[in-house]
């Protein structure tokens, strides 16, 4: 991990981790397990970053207004950037329509 001041009040957070996956999962799966733990990774420095700028405006005369870890929208956050990371943008649209069709079949279906 490297710091590296960016200004007088920013800081610069670079990680760097290797992980090895062997067996079943890492021919199927590695690219997933990459993308997932970027996505992690992501989302708990975001919330750590937006939690510090909070606690530093308290100290400064402000409310602190800290963010309360939600599991649900964390796992959402992880989701859509594993998402865009493992699909191309071209084949999010296609993905989408599929999926629209598909519901609007089974509305048919079920309908009848």
């Amino acid at each position: 991990m490297r710091l590296t001041p960016q200004g007088a009040a920013d800081t610069r957070v670079d990680d760097d981790a290797e992980v090895r996956v062997g067996g079943r999962i890492a021919s199927v799966g590695q690219r997933l397990i990459e993308a997932s733990a970027k996505a992690i990774v992501k989302e708990s420095l975001d919330g750590l970053n937006h939690n510090v700028k909070a606690r530093a405006s308290a100290t400064e005369g402000g409310e602190a207004q800290l963010v309360e870890a939600n599991q649900a929208d964390f796992t959402r956050k992880v989701a859509q950037e594993v998402a865009r990371e493992i699909i191309p943008q071209p084949a999010r649209y296609v993905l989408i329509a599929l999926a629209l069709l598909a519901a609007a079949a089974l509305a048919y279906v079920c309908a009848r």
